[in-house]
Formats: structure tokens, sequence, C-alpha cells
């Protein structure tokens, strides 16, 4: 079910790694599992944090040993309704973005995709979980990124004051200031240059102009 508010012709799922109750739940559980890292102390969840909208709200995220990246982690809520990733969109799916920080020396740690693998097929348990959910327990890179794809996909948010006010299911649900600010948004403010759409964003990659004169 989609939450009110989003679009739910706009969800993309590839035709290769079709959304299964299996793949979510295994999914999850690698999300979470700090075992992925090289030192066992960096989980997916370690900078995409539930209690934190799904980001670590740090300047820079931090990995393994303490390791500073170079950029923030961007929240994966809502990322089932687009296909560019990471900030600069430097990754075509979400697929592409599950598998990056595995083998990134700063965030995860493991010096190939490949030991990563190698890892959870010692560990009791993910080898039937695998084969629950993708027919074979000869799983590889390919298979763990799909399933920690599927649960990210499951992670949307709607719903919100804003949602049913747009609707026009509740005319109440903006106080007055509120529907002064979004009038400011979508006027003269011109914020919705940037944050436009049900997502309100304009995605991964899109350099805007107010960022570029920022720069400047």
């Amino acid at each position: 079910m989609i939450p009110l508010g989003l679009d739910e012709f706009s969800v993309i799922i590839p035709k290769d790694n079709t959304l299964t109750e299996e793949k979510v739940e295994l999914g999850k559980l690698l999300f979470f599992d700090k075992r992925l890292s090289l030192d066992g102390t960096v989980s997916c969840a370690t900078c995409h944090n539930t209690k934190l909208a799904f980001t670590d709200g740090q300047p820079v995220s931090v990995g393994i040993k303490q390791q500073k990246s170079k950029l923030s982690a961007p929240t994966i809520i809502n990322r089932v309704f687009t296909s560019e990733q990471f900030w600069d969109g430097r990754a075509g799916t979400l697929e592409e973005q599950a598998k990056a920080p595995l083998a990134n020396p700063v965030e995860m740690g493991s010096q190939s995709h490949d030991q990563v693998v190698k890892q959870l097929k010692d560990i009791k348990g993910y080898r039937q979980l695998f084969k629950e959910a993708f027919g074979t327990d000869d799983f590889d890179i390919r298979n763990v990124a799909k399933a920690i794809a599927s649960f990210e996909r499951t992670l949307m948010s709607g719903n919100s004051a804003f949602d049913k006010f747009e609707a026009g299911d509740d005319e109440k649900a903006l106080s007055e200031s509120a529907k002064r600010g979004l009038a400011i948004f979508r006027s003269k403010g011109e914020c919705s240059v940037c944050h436009a759409g049900f997502n309100f964003s304009r995605e991964a990659g899109f350099r805007s102009v107010c960022h570029n004169q920022e720069r400047a």
C-alpha cells in the first residue's frame, strides 16, 4: 500500500529484482547486521539510522575505526521512486548503491565484495535465507545488493499533514502559518524550483541554481 501523497505510478522496481517478502526480510537482516563490515562495528543502519529518518545527522558520515567520509549520508526514505542514488547520482540503481559502501575502505572496510560474501557465507543461517529468497545458497554480491535494495524500497513516508491538506481531505491539517509558508514556498520563495513534485526533490545529481550560486 502506497501512503497518501506518494505516486504509485512512479515506483521503480527493476525487472531482474521483483519485490518479494523473502528478499525484503533478508535485506532487513543484512541492513542491520554489523558483520557486513570488516571489523563488525558498522552496518548500513549506522549511517542510515532509523531514529534520524535513515540519516546519521552528521556533517560527514563516520565508518570503521572512526574514519570520516567526504559526505553525509542521505536518507533512503522514498528511494523506490528514483533511479539515481547518492548525492551526485553516480549509482543508477539502489542495487548499485547498496554495493558501494560494503567494499569502501573508509565506510565498511572490506577490500572487495568477494570478501564480504565470504564473511556472510560463514555466518550460520544466511545460506538458507538466500536460498529461500533467490533459490540458491551459493549467493554472490549481486544477490546481497538485491536483498538490501528490496528492503530499502519498502521504506516510504507519506500521509503527512501536508499530504492530507493537498489531497483535500483535511483543510485544517495545516495551520494558517503553514499555509502562508506554503504559498511563499511555491511563489516568490521559488523553493519549489528545486524541491519539486510529490517527493519534494529534483532527485540525485540535479545541480540547482541556488546551490550553484552558493558555491560561486
